[in-house]
């Protein structure tokens, strides 16, 4: 993918970050028109950074937990 193309997908991805969840498709279905790389590339994006704060949401909530039960704590 070259640079320019590279851009356009950071552009979007920015772009459909700001939209809440139900305009995101619309937005990108009209964004990236007739390119169905583009489309998808954006997507998968969108979805690993979905997938990627769902776990670092839990994080803090396991560390937490192992503190509860003593397993976080030196001896």
């Amino acid at each position: 993918m070259s640079l320019d193309n590279w851009q356009r997908v950071a552009q979007l991805f920015h772009q459909a970050l700001e939209k809440s969840a139900e305009k995101r498709q619309r937005f990108l279905r009209e964004a990236c028109g007739d390119d169905l790389d583009l489309l998808r590339t954006v997507a998968s994006l969108l979805e690993a950074d979905e997938e990627a704060g769902e776990f670092l949401e839990s994080a803090p909530r396991i560390s937490e937990a192992l503190e509860d039960s003593g397993e976080g704590r030196d001896g």
